[in-house]
């Protein structure tokens, strides 16, 4: 048997609900595989482990921590190396990332943060809330120097070009953290709007991003998801906005 600790956190109400969640579609991936989910479980901080047995575990956790990462421990701290993480704190000087147990964090300086992605913004919450960095939301960063603590990291280039291809869709977003998928889908149903959206685009088990159709009302898509899930918080990005702040980044992605 493997156990393996993910770069996924699950939190507030649906906390259980999302790890029957997970469970439930690993053991719908691993159909066809001799491979068993013998357990899904988070740990104080929230952070998800999944314990896989079989024939085909090797093979079924390299899958699992590509879709999901895997979290980052202190012994495996290294210089730019890339790691999926949590984004926990928003001030001032720059975002704070959780990225492993045990209080494991990395910080992007607004300096990087400004450089790489919103040259055009003004303060950290200006790029925060022009890219809807909420807090639980994942974020990919690489480690620059993983002797200081917290330790000093940037955005990766995938998280860049994730933002990238957002702003050049030209599609607004409602991003959505603190619900499940299945949920999500029963309250845009529920309230009508499910032909206002293109999809559900799965950034976490409780963190998702829906892409508006063009002509479509993304506040009263908002507005509807908070009226049927009220645990959940919602950010809109606007691709105009994001347009303006990166200015020449979006031409290197």
């Amino acid at each position: 048997m493997i156990v393996e600790t993910l770069s996924e956190k699950v939190y507030g109400p649906n906390r259980d609900r999302a790890l029957i969640s997970l469970k439930f579609s690993l053991e719908r991936a691993f159909e066809g595989l001799e491979v068993s989910v013998v357990d899904v479980h988070a740990d104080g901080e929230g952070w998800v482990s999944v314990s896989l047995d079989g024939e085909d575990v090797e093979v079924a956790i390299e899958y699992v921590t590509r879709l999901y990462g895997k979290a980052l421990s202190r012994v495996e701290t290294s210089k730019l190396s890339e790691v999926r993480g949590r984004l926990s704190k928003i001030s001032p000087e720059g975002l704070t990332v959780d990225v492993g147990p045990g209080g494991l964090k990395a910080f992007v300086p607004w300096e990087w943060l400004r450089i790489q992605l919103s040259p055009n913004a003004e303060t950290v919450q200006d790029a925060a809330e022009t890219f809807c960095m909420v807090e639980n939301i994942p974020v990919y960063v690489k480690i620059l120097d993983p002797s200081v603590e917290p330790m000093e990291a940037k955005l990766s280039e995938r998280q860049v070009r994730l933002y990238a291809s957002w702003t050049k869709s030209g599609l607004d977003r409602v991003v959505v953290t603190s619900t499940t998928r299945s949920r999500l889908k029963k309250a845009l149903k529920a309230s009508g709007l499910i032909r206002n959206v293109v999809g559900i685009e799965q950034l976490g088990v409780l963190e998702h991003a829906v892409p508006c159709k063009l002509a479509s009302d993304p506040m009263r898509v908002a507005e509807a998801i908070v009226k049927r899930i009220p645990e959940s918080t919602v950010a809109l990005f606007d691709p105009e906005k994001a347009w303006e702040k990166m200015g020449s980044r979006l031409m290197y992605p």
